[in-house]
């Protein structure tokens, strides 16, 4: 069989057609993926695209070259927005729509004849490397970006940016002849669709990927606060414990006091905006220490403290409790709230105690903080 341009187009709008459905079926499955969609639809675009080229024998220039490179130039402009689309959801339309006009008006300056094919070359090419760079950096800058999926997506499209470069220094060295009929030219684009194909299914395995993360964020994290739930917060405090058993170590177990007057008295969504301010004080003043610390459920907080931290554990409870009482909190509805927490503390010398042991403790700690009255510290040592 014949390597020529129009091979090549003909099997890469085949392949790129079942690949791009497979792309959107999976975006239409999982909607809360808005990036898969965005690529997919880039797809719908490029396959549009590829289609009219290599059916230009047929058809008119303005439809066989001018339509056919534009959808192509939008289509690279919502490969780029889809990259954005996978950490924001304010999404550079205006000037992603800006640049893929721009690209498009200057093409269809160009001649259709086979006299201008090196510029129409140029300047795809260049349109090319921009978009690439540009999703490229929204991967580098992701706050996944160590993840497998992303760096893969970034070496394939590192990959697609050589081989364009390649394909820009090339026709910018040759006539426009010597390079329609270019078996290097070929071959440069029959890789270029082998690294598309690449692409694609990097872009599934990332979302795939960011998928697993979603759920493991809803098994392991409070859904309203974002702290640890009960069970990663005991997962992570036994990995703690293990890891450093001769360490001493310090349990705080927190509740906030008369929390169910304020869901009575000012409805749910006051009581979930207290528990919000006060998972913020929690990141606030633990946040910085080699700490534990998520939500046991209802108002009942807990914070594992070890290593050198554990001596300022009593200063920080006491802090705390200073800091939750001294600022009321106003809700969204216009109303103060005055709140305050009870704390059971229980400080180890080793961490070889038992979590269960230091729950105890700290647990009957806490029930004395009540019976004296609430809004206090109770401290026991192991």
């Amino acid at each position: 069989m014949k390597l020529d341009l129009y091979t090549l187009y003909v099997g890469h709008v085949t392949t790129f057609v079942l690949m791009t459905t497979i792309l959107l079926l999976i975006g239409l499955r999982y909607r809360q993926e808005q990036a898969l969609r965005i690529w997919g639809v880039a797809g719908v675009l490029a396959c549009a695209g590829i289609a009219l080229i290599a059916l230009r024998p047929y058809l008119s220039p303005w439809l066989g070259v001018g339509l056919a490179n534009c959808l192509l130039f939008f289509s690279l402009m919502l490969t780029w927005v889809g990259g954005v689309a996978l950490e924001h959801t304010r999404l550079p339309w205006r000037p992603g729509l800006l640049l893929a006009g721009a690209v498009s008006g200057v093409f269809l300056l160009l001649p259709f004849g086979a006299e201008a094919f090196a510029w129409r070359i140029l300047l795809f090419s260049a349109a090319y490397l921009l978009f690439h760079a540009l999703l490229w950096r929204s991967l580098r800058r992701s706050p996944h970006q160590a993840r497998l999926g992303y760096r893969l997506g970034r070496l394939i499209v590192l990959l697609l940016i050589l081989t364009y470069s390649v394909r820009l220094l090339y026709s910018s060295a040759v006539s426009s002849g010597w390079l329609a009929n270019s078996a290097l030219f070929a071959y440069l684009d029959y890789q270029a669709m082998w690294l598309e194909y690449a692409k694609l299914l990097c872009f599934i395995f990332i979302c795939f990927e960011r998928l697993e993360i979603r759920l493991y964020q809803q098994a392991m994290l409070d859904s309203l606060t974002g702290l640890a739930n009960r069970r990663a917060f005991h997962e992570q405090a036994e990995q703690r414990l293990a890891a450093n058993p001769d360490a001493p170590v310090a349990l705080l177990v927190m509740d906030l006091d008369w929390f169910k007057r304020v869901n009575d008295s000012h409805g749910h969504l006051a009581g979930d905006e207290v528990l919000v301010h006060f998972a913020a004080l929690l990141d606030r003043h633990f946040g910085h220490f080699d700490a534990v610390y998520g939500r046991n459920g209802g108002e009942e907080f807990s914070v594992l403290l070890s290593g050198s931290a554990v001596p300022h554990a009593p200063v920080l409870a006491e802090t705390l409790r200073q800091t939750l009482a001294a600022a009321p909190i106003t809700t969204s509805d216009g109303n103060t709230l005055q709140q305050t927490v009870s704390t059971g503390l229980v400080v180890a010398a080793r961490g070889r105690t038992p979590l269960r042991e230091l729950f105890l403790q700290a647990d009957l700690q806490l029930y004395a903080a009540k019976e004296q009255g609430r809004n206090r510290v109770c401290i026991s040592a192991l």
